[in-house]
């Protein structure tokens, strides 16, 4: 098996012991490199060529450490670490070069709450394989949310990124950590390069939200909610996306209703019904009415204008008005098709009528 490195920061976080003597002699880096890789008496060759060092080691049989991996990922998915740990171990120390079994355990660890513990063997699975994708998100993972140590942990995403630029669940995945850490601005550009590779993927849109949302641009918060909604609709497996998305979307729309005042939201219907009917139309705040809001046509009431009355302890007081409003507009293309009763019958009987 031939093991390929660079020589870069993420050696260095491979190897933290390595010094600036190290990185500066190829002989001594490579003979670093041999005593890390040195198991049960045998050495392995080391060659270093510009910037890339090679590791080969001798491969190990595989079928034994196959069965013991398939029965630890079965316990470890059903939670049961402690048993998934002891199947393992014996293995790592009789020094097997499986990065899976490294890695495995390592996200046990993690999963009882051992951090530190847990990097140690992921470093491990990285030693023997230094592009395994699910342990170098999980040591980004672990320096993002656990040490709040961003810079090591873009070490590790940029290893990801490096390797796998199309992987849209690993881009999503670290655009999450990101936010969640307080980047904004370094999730988004993760949550969007998800979307380049998998377009209208629903988990980031909902980042996208999540971020718009915090930033307080609630319209677009609202835009990315409602495309995450159509996306998460359309296939069962995002349906657990739906409650949440629907609770961004109310809470957004209640932020963003306060940032507008009412009267940008509904001026043009005004002016527009005001041109249409001929007449005025007032707007007035009313505790005396029966109802969050309610219409007085003119002709009805016999006066010269059109009232609009609302409750203004009402949230989305807009809506309320313009909901009103709507029923004038349709009165009124009722009325120029006659279909409107109450102004199309004789007066004698219209004045019978139930005003509003």
């Amino acid at each position: 098996m031939k093991i390929n490195l660079k020589k870069d920061a993420f050696l260095g976080q491979l190897f933290p012991g390595l010094k600036d003597d190290d990185w500066q002699d190829d002989s001594r880096l490579a003979q670093y490199l041999r005593n890390a890789y040195s198991r049960g008496g045998y050495t392995p060759e080391v060659k270093i060529e510009d910037d890339i060092v090679q590791i080969s080691v001798d491969e190990q049989e595989v079928s034994k450490v196959n069965k013991v991996y398939q029965s630890a990922l079965y316990l470890a998915s059903k939670g049961a670490y402690d048993r998934a740990k002891v199947i393992i171990k014996p293995l790592l120390d009789e020094g097997t070069q499986n990065a899976e079994l490294f890695r495995v355990y390592g996200q046990c660890l993690a999963e009882e709450g051992d951090k530190e513990g847990a990097m140690n063997y992921l470093i491990d699975a990285l030693k023997w394989d230094p592009n395994h994708t699910e342990s170098l998100i999980v040591m980004g993972n672990l320096y993002a949310e656990g040490k709040g140590d961003l810079e090591t942990a873009q070490v590790f995403f940029d290893k990801v990124m490096e390797l796998e630029p199309d992987n849209y669940l690993a881009l999503n995945n670290i655009g999450g950590v990101l936010s969640k850490s307080g980047q904004l601005e370094q999730g988004a550009v993760f949550f969007k390069r998800a979307l380049e590779a998998e377009p209208n993927f629903p988990f980031a849109l909902y980042g996208l939200a999540l971020t718009s949302f915090k930033t307080a641009d609630y319209a677009e918060c609202f835009d990315y909610c409602c495309r995450a909604m159509s996306s998460a609709g359309k296939d069962d497996q995002f349906r657990t996306l739906i409650r949440p998305l629907r609770g961004l979307m109310i809470e957004t729309a209640s932020y963003y209703a306060e940032t507008v005042a009412a009267e940008e939201l509904y001026h043009s219907l005004h002016q527009e019904l005001e041109n249409a009917t001929g007449r005025l139309i007032e707007i007035e705040p009313s505790d005396n009415i029966p109802t969050a809001a309610k219409l007085e046509v003119a002709e009805y009431k016999k006066r010269d204008v059109h009232r609009v009355l609302y409750k203004p302890k009402y949230t989305a007081v807009a809506h309320l008005i313009m909901h009103e409003m709507i029923h004038l507009e349709l009165i009124m293309e009722a009325r120029e098709i006659d279909e409107n009763q109450l102004f199309s019958r004789p007066l004698h009987n219209q004045q019978r009528g139930t005003a509003r």
